[in-house]
């Protein structure tokens, strides 16, 4: 990816199926948590709250 993705493509990402994802936004998520730190940007996966894994 030669530019910058804007806050605004990571935010619409929020909450999103990682398997769902187009290969756009995989390209967006991969960049902001290869270089999120320098925009202030943290992405962390969190549990499908439906899964039987879950615990909590």
């Amino acid at each position: 990816m030669s530019t910058i993705p804007t806050l605004e493509a990571i935010q619409t990402l929020d909450g999103r199926n990682f398997a769902m994802l187009t290969a756009e936004e995989q390209a967006v998520l991969t960049f902001y948590r290869d270089q999120g730190r320098k925009f202030d940007v943290v992405v962390a996966p969190s549990p499908d709250s439906g899964s039987k894994d879950h615990m909590g």
